[in-house]
């Protein structure tokens, strides 16, 4: 049965691939972006919001059956607030609570190999905090 699903992340590399998968299963795809731009495909609704506001994600959220949460970085550009903590942890909390206040129940998130308690990099650290929300 096709369902709404909203993806975040995805326009990056992970995203792409998990956004054709999902047409080409029958699903709508709604993608949050950065930036409002034509969206690639018809079944392919591309919203903004801002990923740390859950209220405003929540909006977006409305009418989904899932959410797939891709976000993440592998370099910090801290001058630009583009950190580890806030684009693995602090994001995937106000994801969490938006699903919450939208009422959907699956959630799936995207983590990394190597992440785990005590694990040496920042960002494999902030991947299980997130994985841990």
């Amino acid at each position: 049965m096709p369902q709404n699903v909203l993806v975040t992340g995805a326009s990056g590399f992970v995203g792409r691939a998990v956004v054709d998968e999902l047409l080409a299963r029958g699903h709508a795809v709604r993608m949050l972006v950065h930036r409002q731009g034509p969206s690639p495909d018809t079944k392919v609704q591309s919203v903004s919001a801002d990923l740390f506001d859950p209220h405003a994600l929540a909006n977006v959220m409305q009418g989904c059956h899932a959410i797939l949460h891709l976000v993440g970085i592998i370099q910090e550009r801290p001058s630009r607030g583009i950190t580890f903590e806030r684009l693995h942890v602090d994001a995937t909390r106000s994801v969490l609570a938006a699903a919450q206040i939208a009422d959907v129940k699956r959630y799936i998130h995207m983590s990394a190999l190597g992440t785990r308690a005590g694990a040496v990099s920042d960002y494999h650290k902030t991947k299980y905090r997130a994985e841990q929300c």
